[in-house]
């Protein structure tokens, strides 16, 4: 910069200036746009294997209400694993759908037992058409397409954590109930299990939720 005249050096120190102050408006800019760290879904919440631990940090957390005041203290019922299917619970129970009020405060992981008991009864499905699935049918009906299937002993492990902050609460075993699901999928291999026993569910639930 020797060779330069004193308005070119001052013209040269100003355009590094501006070129530093645009540089560092976009930098800044980049770490305005990028995205803040979002809670895991819900799907997270429920430990893996029974005796686990609840995971924290999952939209539960930032939606759901302190397990604190009068029952009855709303309870999302979630199915653990793919062999269990959602239980329904009373009106007064139940949290707001898409986190209305009331909002949850407890979350009750539903596992189904890997051992499974003896023989039960049979089961007679009737084929829908152009589906994998039976539908129940009356014992009756043995037209064309329908199936037996025997319904197999099975029991339920159920543990309840707060929604807020997935401490544990309690847990409870239940039996499955004795009626023939109402499904029955093609591919089962001729057993269905025992889905969870509505009735045994609140029972097991009743000291947590109006507590």
């Amino acid at each position: 910069m020797a060779g330069m005249r004193r308005s070119d050096r001052w013209s040269f120190v100003g355009l590094g200036i501006g070129v530093a102050a645009i540089l560092g408006g976009v930098q800044l800019a980049a770490m305005l746009d990028d995205p803040p760290d979002l809670p895991e879904p819900k799907s997270g919440f429920c430990p893996a294997q029974r005796n686990g631990t609840a995971r924290a940090g999952t939209l539960y957390e930032e939606t759901s209400a302190p397990y604190e005041g009068q029952g009855p203290h709303p309870v999302d019922v979630v199915p653990a694993d793919s062999a269990v299917q959602r239980v329904e619970l009373p009106r007064a129970w139940r949290p707001g759908a898409d986190d209305a009020p009331p909002k949850a405060q407890l979350v009750a992981c539903v596992y189904q037992n890997t051992a499974y008991g003896t023989n039960e009864r049979q089961c007679l499905y009737s084929h829908l058409p152009s589906s994998l699935t039976y539908s129940l049918s009356d014992t009756s009906d043995l037209g064309a397409g329908a199936v037996k299937v025997t319904l197999l002993k099975t029991s339920y492990a159920v543990r309840v954590y707060q929604a807020k902050t997935a401490r544990p609460v309690g847990s409870f075993d239940m039996p499955g109930a004795a009626s023939c699901p109402a499904r029955y999928k093609a591919d089962s291999g001729g057993i269905i299990a025992q889905e969870p026993d509505p009735e045994r569910l609140r029972v097991g639930l009743r000291p947590y939720v109006l507590k």
